[in-house]
């Protein structure tokens, strides 16, 4: 196998066919590591860092692949591409050579240390074939960090009224008073964009709901930056095309109720972005938001509901499933590696204790940045 580095972005542009069909023969096909998602990030986040992607390959065959860069944070920092907004992280390998191609990335990522003064990897799934060739490069390095919850939708040909029965019954029932209760004020309708077009023309929906309810929960919403809007808009262009993704949003007679971008890619269906309107917070907005996303799902002939990371208490309502995702900081032995670490470490130890302080939350919330 011949490994190279590629830093150029039309270099990595014209890698997409070969790609994401490594991807596709990869044994961890997640939308966040299709090149449609990577190229959308690098477009809009990318300046100021350098691309660091290893490739792998064999008989001019792409085998492998560390979709890497350097980030100029503190110090030189090597991790993954979009790591901020993408939940599953991994290397691509071809799933039937997948050992050897790995401990060939890992082995080129090591060695390029003398670029960079520390290493974070992020959102490593233990759920990925990989997991086990992780453990034995990183050691006691590897450490939880967040999990992920997911619920298994029943094979296709059923739908939500059996799925439903599977719930508990005080969430049956309470999605049930929830929805007599709107029907009984006013009529409630629901819309999915798929189409670029439509999602362009719909988006404010969910602006306007996140900018309202994160305005009033946490100070700030991410759309408060207008260019958060442009990326998702940009990202839409690349996803719609492949009917990856969706924009839902329902109404209450013309009044808007909640709004959510999800994605749809290899039979999972990704909850990934939704907000509602605090002012219909007594109907569980939220809970009926994902009624509906999920009989998108089954329309889609998905198999699993991802409510992706976070162990935020109604998730647990849904499901009971959860995939453990893991991280790691490895920092170079020089001066500045050594600063960092003594840096990290300090943060690390101020950010658990404030997250165990429940009137410290709020303050947290904005003064750190995910």
């Amino acid at each position: 196998m011949q490994t190279r580095i590629i830093s150029n972005f039309e270099d990595f542009k014209n890698l997409k066919e070969q790609w994401n069909d490594l991807l596709k023969r990869s044994s961890f096909n997640t939308i966040f590591l299709t090149h449609e998602w990577v190229e959308s990030w690098w477009e809009f986040y990318g300046k100021n860092n350098e691309l660091f992607i290893v490739v792998a390959e064999k008989d001019n065959a792409l085998v492998g692949i560390a979709p890497m860069m350097i980030k100029k944070d503190v110090g030189r920092k090597l991790q993954f591409i979009s790591d901020d907004l993408s939940d599953y992280l991994d290397f691509i390998v071809e799933a039937s050579s997948a050992e050897n191609v790995f401990s060939l990335l890992i082995k080129i990522v090591f060695l390029g240390f003398g670029k960079y003064d520390w290493i974070e990897f992020k959102g490593l799934s233990e759920e990925s074939a990989n997991f086990p060739f992780w453990k034995e490069a990183l050691g006691d390095r590897l450490n939880p960090f967040v999990k992920a919850i997911c619920v298994d939708l029943p094979s296709q040909g059923k739908n939500w009224d059996e799925f439903c029965s599977t719930l508990p019954k005080k969430r049956r029932n309470d999605l049930k008073r929830t929805l007599n209760l709107l029907q009984e004020e006013g009529a409630i309708r629901s819309a999915t964009f798929t189409d670029y077009e439509s999602i362009k023309n719909n988006l404010h929906c969910l602006v306007k709901l996140h900018k309202k309810r994160w305005g009033q929960k946490q100070g700030r919403s991410q759309f408060d930056d207008p260019e958060t809007s442009e990326y998702y808009l940009s990202q839409a262009k690349k996803l719609a095309g492949n009917g990856w993704v969706q924009l839902t949003c329902m109404w209450h007679d013309f009044r808007l109720v909640s709004a959510a971008l999800c994605y749809t890619y290899n039979d999972r269906y990704y909850y990934y972005l939704p907000s509602f309107n605090p002012a219909f917070s007594r109907y569980s907005p939220g809970n009926l938001l994902i009624k509906s996303l999920i009989q998108n799902a089954y329309a889609k002939g998905d198999n699993i509901f991802d409510l992706i990371k976070g162990e935020e208490e109604y998730k647990y309502s849904w499901a009971k499933n959860s995939v453990q995702l893991y991280r790691a900081h490895i920092f170079n032995e020089t001066f500045q590696g050594k600063l960092i670490s003594v840096y990290s470490r300090v943060f690390n130890w101020i950010y658990l204790r404030l997250s165990r302080i429940n009137w410290l939350k709020r303050l947290r919330n904005k003064l750190i940045k995910y």
